[in-house]
């Protein structure tokens, strides 16, 4: 790719007699380009992700479709989504559009649009950003029509297709309007691309849930090995509220193996396929993203702590056992490495909890917690003296930091006075 263009950041200042000042950020780049095809100027809005400019990799594209509603929200879910490690982190692209032309130029002339997207606006952000072949496509109501018919139009343009109330879809008193589900009826597996679409509505768009229910019966119908898909009828929202559910939870289905898998009960690993299901999703997330194929120690932590929750000894030590080998104390904070501690204290293994009591105290030097947990096994062991170092150490230090488990240190101290 060409050299990029630099992430334009306006920033403007207003001071006050008091000292007080305001600063506005305008996040993002505007760029005008002349549209040969449309035969105007058209607008597009670009965001480069935090690390762009410290690293030399390319990223994926998010192309949204009415691009000065929507180009603001694209960006605080793209953000929201590199802070909890939903999705990669990406490109977005904001196409304007402008009314009342954008109804003709999704649905009647749609091949103009098409064109300029491609031709044009495609061509223009390949050419001056550092873009992968991984690009997603992103519209709402005729938008999202638009963006079905761009599904069976160029299959290979965009890897997935999320429509949010996408219209009109089998509407015959609109022009074109009820030949999108006939041209998307013709879709057949092809091993030569794979799609991914997420299209949703609200359950009081009549007309449009109307169409998307027809649309998810027919791809219901088909044997698509190539193509995943998923339908959502969204409670509790209306036509203008449908775009922000669904860019965040198609984006989110999307990149479904992206995040490290977290559990909410033990019952769930086991109901997903326990370690073999974990292994295979490990290894399709590392051939995807070029990720390590290995099970990352944050749903290692998050297994033993789902044991934990439950009493589940069994299952906890399970799990300990299995993880520990591979590092799983390392991302341990003190308190929950004291509460692994305890639980093996509590279940009579004793010298289990030793180990991960000095592991902590070694980790973690400056609290008092590990230090009473070891003071507490020689006490069980009836060493007093070396309980009663260990306890005076934890009050030391417990009181310097102003620890909140003083009493605690302190009776524990007390139990084995002389």
């Amino acid at each position: 790719m060409n050299k990029p263009i630099w992430l334009t950041l306006l920033v403007l200042s207003f001071n006050f007699a008091d000292g007080q000042s305001i600063t506005e950020d305008i996040i993002g780049e505007k760029i005008t380009i002349q549209s040969e095809v449309l035969q105007e100027p058209r607008a597009l809005h670009v965001y480069l992700p935090d690390s762009y400019q410290e690293t030399s990799k390319e990223y994926p594209v998010l192309y949204v479709l009415d691009g000065q509603r929507f180009f603001f929200h694209a960006i605080s879910v793209a953000k929201l989504s590199k802070k909890f490690s939903y999705t990669p982190e990406h490109i977005v692209v904001g196409v304007e559009n402008v009314y009342p032309k954008r109804f003709s130029l999704f649905n009647s002339h749609a091949e103009y649009f098409k064109k300029f997207l491609v031709s044009e606006a495609m061509d223009f952000v390949d050419k001056n950003y550092r873009t992968e072949s991984s690009n997603i496509l992103f519209g709402w109501e005729y938008g999202g029509g638009f963006t079905l018919q761009m599904m069976k139009d160029e299959p290979e343009l965009f890897d997935a297709y999320i429509a949010a109330s996408p219209y009109p879809i089998n509407e015959s008193r609109l022009p074109n309007g009820d030949d999108r589900l006939r041209h998307l009826d013709t879709l057949s597996s092809n091993d030569s691309y794979q799609q991914y679409l997420y299209f949703a509505s609200a359950i009081e768009e009549t007309n449009v849930k109307s169409g998307t229910d027809d649309l998810n019966q027919m791809l219901q119908s088909k044997d698509l090995e190539n193509i995943r898909w998923d339908y959502t009828v969204l409670e509790n929202e209306d036509h203008h509220s449908t775009p922000f559910s669904t860019l965040y939870h198609g984006l989110r289905n999307y990149y479904f193996n992206y995040p490290e898998p977290k559990f909410s009960n033990v019952e769930e690993f086991y109901q997903k396929g326990g370690m073999n299901y974990l292994n295979r999703y490990f290894i399709e997330r590392g051939k995807r993203f070029g990720f390590d194929s290995a099970i990352s120690k944050t749903t290692m932590q998050n297994l033993i702590i789902k044991a934990w929750d439950k009493r589940d000894f069994k299952n906890f030590d399970y799990f300990f056992g299995l993880f520990e080998k591979d590092g799983v104390l390392e991302i341990g904070r003190v308190n929950w490495l004291c509460e692994f501690a305890n639980f093996y204290f509590d279940n009579e293994h004793i010298q289990k909890a030793l180990e991960i009591y000095e592991f902590a105290n070694k980790k973690y030097p400056n609290s008092a917690r590990p230090l009473h947990g070891i003071g507490m096994v020689y006490k069980k062991r009836d060493r007093k003296k070396r309980a009663r170092d260990y306890f005076e150490q934890a009050i030391d230090l417990g009181t310097k930091n102003s620890d909140w488990r003083l009493n605690e240190y302190q009776a524990s101290l007390n139990s084995v006075a002389q």
